[in-house]
């Protein structure tokens, strides 16, 4: 298992997954309106697939606000 934090708190997932299907595992819809870094650089949706979660990544997911 690896250890990231996820919006400041410790998770863990299994090795060799992506970003799409970590999120999924932690309770995220990737559907929904969703702005994610990791490790403080902003990821895009078009590369949720792709991206690799390594060892003490430290991910923010982060859903936008809209009110007046």
């Amino acid at each position: 298992m690896l250890e990231v934090s996820v919006n400041g708190e410790r998770a863990t997932i299994a090795p060799a997954q992506v970003l799409e299907q970590a999120m999924q595992e932690w309770g995220f819809d990737p559907n929904d309106m969703l702005v994610i870094a990791v490790n403080q650089t902003f990821v895009p949706r078009d590369r949720w697939a792709d991206t690799e979660v390594k060892a003490a990544d430290k991910i923010d997911i982060l859903q936008p606000i809209v009110g007046g």
